[in-house]
């Protein structure tokens, strides 16, 4: 049975969403969260404060709205990324490769690190945000586990601990490296990043046995074939 048509004021609702959204994006990345206004988010999708506000209760709700769409767009990435790929170092790769290209974008992790200082000197924003994150992790926590578990590897931090401790590596940087970009650049970032998954990947080799020097069958020397001929006697003249 067909699934019937979305109605006219719903899609109109959806277009104007994500005419909001997108604006918010733009604006927050140029002015920052605290900086960013609601008139400047209107200004850039073309639309009033009262279509705001049919839509989001305040600028913390679009920041989500915003927050849920990268959020998406970088799951179906990885997620792509990681179909066909079935060997742990392969599936490492892929996943350093995740955290550099995030690392590359230094405005959206300071926009996210500075909602996230914003949240936790708000109780109720902090709720919401903790409530939106445990929503969100279910869409990354197996393409996380698949990536970074690794049976064979030594030391057996589990893949939600590796993800937690490289995105805390990758926050820290990324502040270090817009305050002191001559002593710590995005190269200085990315070779840290690289490093940090580098220790726990790739998967230790196994030892080999030597390898035994192969001599031709020529050069084989043959054991000694002992004579059927009696011997013959030894005569000493005296």
């Amino acid at each position: 049975m067909p699934k019937p048509r979305a109605s006219t004021q719903a899609m109109r609702t959806e277009a104007t969403r994500a005419k909001l959204v997108n604006a918010a994006y733009n604006v927050f990345i140029k002015d920052g969260f605290s900086e960013a206004s609601i008139d400047a988010i209107c200004r850039g999708a073309g639309y009033s404060r009262g279509a705001f506000y049919a839509n989001f209760e305040n600028k913390d709700d679009l920041f989500l709205a915003v927050y849920d769409r990268q959020l998406d767009s970088v799951r179906r990435g990885l997620e792509t990324n990681l179909e066909g790929v079935s060997g742990p170092v392969e599936r490492a790769a892929v996943m350093r490769d995740f955290y550099l290209d995030m690392a590359a974008d230094q405005r959206w992790l300071l926009l996210l690190l500075e909602f996230r200082l914003y949240a936790i000197r708000r109780p109720r924003v902090r709720r919401r945000l903790e409530k939106f994150d445990e929503q969100t992790a279910g869409r990354f926590e197996s393409l996380v586990k698949t990536a970074l578990e690794d049976p064979s590897r030594e030391r057996r931090l589990s893949s939600e601990t590796l993800n937690g401790a490289a995105l805390g590596i990758l926050y820290g940087l990324t502040v270090e490296s817009l305050f002191e970009p001559d002593r710590l650049s995005k190269e200085n970032v990315q070779d840290i990043l690289r490093a940090f998954i580098n220790a726990f990947h790739p998967v230790k080799p196994a030892v080999r046995a030597p390898e035994m020097a192969t001599v031709p069958p020529s050069e084989i020397p043959r054991p000694a074939v002992p004579s059927t001929e009696p011997m013959a006697a030894t005569v000493e003249n005296g």
